[in-house]
């Protein structure tokens, strides 16, 4: 069998093409939060980004509510070190983060999550931060929407 050159950039290109798209899927590359002046009925958001690096464990924390998840918080933390990151942050109306800190090891986490501790219960879910380059997360009055920056 011949070395075919072709074949070996073809292959080569694949691959970079795979990582390329693999590492830009996987977590935003900025991160902005915009709290607008009414968000959370004028009151401060308790907001946690959650690197998780567990499959069973991420599905288990989808399913949380805000709320669930920062009452619960602690008791995952501590049953889960090894496989849990956590940045929070307390976001005041009409404030503005410019670049948000993301939980360490967030590169090579299998999931990225967002709580948001609302007073409302449309604002009170989780949310995966995967599939944005620029993630603008913006905190409205009764609940959060996940969108993509300039």
């Amino acid at each position: 069998m011949r070395f075919d050159p072709r074949l070996w950039r073809l292959r080569n290109l694949h691959l970079i093409m795979f990582l390329v798209v693999g590492c830009s899927v996987a977590e935003p590359h900025a991160i902005r939060i915009e709290s607008m002046a009414d968000s959370n009925q004028s009151s401060a958001i308790a907001v946690d980004l959650v690197a998780v690096n567990d499959p069973v464990l991420t599905s288990e924390l989808k399913s949380l509510s805000g709320p669930d998840w920062f009452e619960r918080r602690a008791e995952l933390l501590a049953a889960h070190a090894d496989r849990l990151s956590v940045v929070s942050l307390q976001i005041a109306p009409a404030y503005v983060v410019t670049e948000v800190q993301r939980p360490s090891w967030h590169r090579s986490a299998e999931t990225v999550l967002l709580f948001a501790n609302y007073l409302s219960p449309a604002g009170q879910h989780a949310s995966v931060l995967s599939g944005y380059k620029q993630l603008l997360i913006r905190l409205e009055r009764d609940s959060y929407q996940l969108l993509e920056s300039d």
